[in-house]
């Protein structure tokens, strides 16, 4: 993550971000902050993941994730230079190819996650990235950001909410079958 603080200066209404100061209302400071919190929820199923007993590859998945959202983090509020090769298209057909595989067996109807907390966490950080991606819409549409790592946001999101199924299906169909609706 980008290093922000407010020491000092917090009375002003300003972060300092390496040797800048930006107002706090500033769209990256709040784009910021929402990937901090991503970050953090990520962290959450990651334990959650593990008490469950799920799997540990997916945990794997998700610190890869903290790590490239991290260093997102830090272009955005220019700490980092970007190479321009954060999120690739490979990455975006990778994700397509996932969320196609795991597709045919999703619910139509609304996805609850019954007592998997696991599943939760993974459906809450869906969640807080759908927050990034549409704090990131002006700055798409004014060329600051880099379209394709846009659109592997947006197929992030899909991918979370897919992978918390599959892996947590068990809760899922127990939560179905409580509501008499059928997947």
């Amino acid at each position: 993550m980008a290093r922000v603080t407010t020491s000092k200066i917090e009375d002003r209404g300003i972060s300092r971000i390496g040797n800048k100061d930006v107002p706090k209302d500033s769209a990256v400071i709040e784009i910021a902050g929402l990937i901090d919190s991503f970050s953090v929820q990520l962290d959450k199923c990651k334990i959650l993941i593990r008490e469950e007993e799920g799997d540990l590859e997916l945990i794997s998945v998700l610190t890869q994730l903290q790590v490239k959202f991290g260093t997102l983090s830090g272009i955005l509020v220019g700490a980092v230079k970007d190479s321009g090769t954060l999120f690739t298209e490979d990455d975006i057909r990778k994700l397509e190819i996932k969320v196609e595989e795991i597709k045919p067996r999703m619910p139509k109807e609304f996805l609850s996650f019954g007592s998997s907390w696991a599943g939760q966490g993974l459906s809450e950080a869906r969640v807080r990235l759908r927050f990034v991606e549409t704090k990131l819409v002006p700055l798409l549409n004014s060329g600051e950001f880099n379209r394709t790592y846009y659109k592997f946001i947006n197929g992030l999101s899909t991918y979370l909410h897919y992978v918390a199924f599959e892996n947590f299906k068990s809760e899922v169909m127990k939560q179905v079958a409580m509501d008499g609706r059928r997947p």
